[in-house]
C-alpha cells in the first residue's frame, strides 16, 4: 500500500501562498452552508441540528486541507507549560523484555530505528499524592488525532479528560505519546509504528512502578486512533504476561474503553470511505484518512536503515503483511484477554461496521467480557469532537452506561461527578443510576 502521492501544493513556496486560499474558501463555505443548511432537509442527516450539520462539513474540508498542505504540526514539547505541575516526565522502563517479546512479535519489528524515549503526559485534575490510597483508580487515556495530532494537553483534551473523571475515574492521566508524521527518508521525525505502542507500555509500566497505581486499578482508554493504541496495549499485556515473569508481575488492568476506535486500517481507503453509507453523516475524508495510514506504516521495511538486525525484516518486508498484523488491524485478529472491554460507535460514523464487527468477534471469544454502545446518529469519535460538533448530552449518557457497565463487571471508579458533592450523594446517585438501567453489553 504506497503512500498517497503528495500533492504539489504540499510544497514550498505554493504552501505557504496556497494557506490564505483556505482561510478564504473556508469562510466562504462557512457562509454558503449556513444559509444551505437553514432548512432541517437540507442537512447532511435529517436528525443533525443547524450547529451539528455545519460543524461536522467544514470539519470534513479542514482535515482535506490539511492533507493537501501536509501540515504537520510542531514537534511535541517537553515543558510544563500552562499544565504547569499536572504535566510530567516519563522514562522508559528499566524492566528487562518488555518492549519486545520476542523475535516474532510485531514489536519487535524495526528494532534499529524504534526504540523507547522519554515522554510527557498530563494529569487531570491534579497529581495523585505520594501518600496514594490504594482504593484509588486512574483512567489512563490514549488520544485520537489521525497518530499525527494531539498531545494530551488541556487545549487538545481537556474535554474529554472532563468526560472520563466525571464517570470513570478519580484521575486520569493523558500521554504525550509519539506523533507519526514526515516520514521517510529526510523525515523529521520517527513516530510512526511501533513509537506509540512502545510509550503506551512506557506509561502503563510507570503507573505501577512509580506513582503506585493497582494495576486492577486502571482503566486503560482510548478514542479513534487511541482506541487502536489502548486495544494494543491490552493485547500486549496478555502476551506479555505469557512470556515474561517481569512483566506478569505487573498485573492486569481491569477494563478498557474504546471510543469509536480504528480497529482495521486495511479498510481504510479513500474508494471505502467515500462509497460508505454513512459518508454524509460523518467528517472523515478519504484523501486524508489514506494519508494518515501512510504515515502510521512509516517507511517499507527495506528503507531508512531498518532491516539490518533480526529475522522481522524478511517478515515484514510486504506492507500489506504490516497493515494486516494484529497491533494495527485488530479486526482481523481477537483475542482471550480477562480485560473487560466496553465500546461506543456512532451509528452514522464510517468506521460503524468494524467497530460492531470487532465488538462481535471479541465478543465471541470465550471469557471475554465485551460490551457495545451505539450512539443514534453520531459521527466519528464524539469524545474528542462532541464538545465542538455538538454532541456532549448524548457523550455524557455514553459516558454513565460505561461507568455502570464496568463496575457490574467489578471496576470500583466512580468518577468525580463535581455536581453531587459529597461520597454519599455519588452512591445514592450511582446506585439510582444502576437501577434505572438493566443489561449489559449485547455480547455478555
Amino acid at each position: 500500500m504506497d503512500p498517497p502521492a503528495a500533492p504539489i501544493r504540499s510544497h514550498q513556496p505554493l504552501k505557504t501562498l496556497y494557506i490564505p486560499i483556505i482561510l478564504l474558501r473556508l469562510t466562504l463555505q462557512t457562509l454558503l452552508k449556513f444559509l444551505q443548511y437553514i432548512p432541517q432537509t437540507s442537512r447532511p442527516s435529517p436528525h443533525d441540528t443547524h450547529h451539528q450539520a455545519l460543524r461536522k462539513t467544514l470539519l470534513r474540508s479542514l482535515l482535506h486541507h490539511l492533507f493537501t498542505t501536509h501540515h504537520h504540526p510542531s514537534p511535541l514539547s517537553l515543558l510544563p507549560h500552562s499544565e504547569h505541575e499536572r504535566f510530567v516526565l516519563i522514562p522508559p522502563s528499566h524492566r528487562p523484555g518488555l518492549y519486545s517479546l520476542d523475535s516474532s512479535s510485531t514489536l519487535a519489528i524495526r528494532p534499529s530505528t524504534i526504540t523507547p524515549v522519554p515522554i510527557g503526559g498530563t494529569f487531570y485534575p491534579s497529581p495523585p499524592p505520594l501518600s496514594l490510597s490504594p482504593d484509588s483508580t486512574i483512567v489512563l487515556h490514549f488520544h485520537g488525532g489521525a497518530f499525527m495530532y494531539g498531545d494530551g494537553r488541556t487545549k487538545t483534551c481537556g474535554f474529554a479528560a472532563k468526560i472520563l473523571g466525571r464517570h470513570l475515574g478519580d484521575y486520569a492521566f493523558f500521554p504525550q505519546y509519539r506523533l507519526a508524521g514526515g516520514n521517510g527518508k529526510g523525515g523529521r521525525r520517527k513516530g510512526y509504528f511501533p513509537a506509540a505502542l512502545q510509550d503506551a507500555v512506557t506509561v502503563y509500566v510507570w503507573l505501577i512502578d512509580a506513582v503506585g497505581f493497582q494495576a486492577s486499578n486502571i482503566m486503560i482508554s482510548g478514542d479513534g486512533t487511541g482506541g487502536n493504541i489502548a486495544i494494543g496495549l491490552v493485547r500486549w499485556i496478555g502476551e506479555a504476561g505469557l512470556a515474561s515473569v517481569e512483566a506478569r508481575e505487573l498485573g492486569m488492568p481491569m477494563g478498557c474503553t474504546l471510543w469509536s476506535p480504528c480497529v482495521d486500517l486495511t479498510g481504510l481507503t479513500k474508494g471505502e470511505i467515500h462509497g460508505h453509507r454513512n459518508f454524509e453523516t460523518d467528517y472523515l475524508d478519504g484523501e486524508f484518512v489514506e494519508w494518515m495510514v501512510a504515515e502510521y506504516l512509516g517507511p517499507y521495511p527495506a528503507e531508512d536503515g531498518v532491516g539490518s538486525e533480526g529475522n522481522s525484516a524478511s517478515f515484514y518486508r510486504e506492507r500489506e503483511s504490516l497493515i494486516k498484523s494484529p497491533y494495527i488491524s485488530p479486526l482481523r485478529h481477537p483475542f482471550s484477554t480477562n480485560v473487560a472491554i466496553w465500546m461506543m460507535v456512532g451509528k452514522g460514523e464510517i468506521l460503524n461496521d468494524t467497530i460492531v464487527g470487532f465488538a462481535g468477534k471479541m465478543g465471541g471469544v470465550e471469557g471475554n467480557k465485551v460490551g457495545l454502545y451505539e450512539v443514534d446518529d453520531a459521527p466519528h469519535d464524539i469524545l474528542l469532537m462532541g464538545g465542538w460538533l455538538g454532541w456532549e448530552e448524548q457523550l455524557n449518557e455514553a459516558a454513565k452506561e460505561a461507568g455502570v457497565w464496568m463496575r457490574k463487571k467489578g471496576w470500583k471508579g466512580s468518577g468525580r461527578l463535581e455536581e453531587m458533592g459529597s461520597v454519599e450523594r455519588r452512591r445514592r446517585a450511582r446506585e439510582a443510576e444502576e437501577r434505572e438501567r438493566s443489561g449489559d453489553g449485547i455480547f455478555d
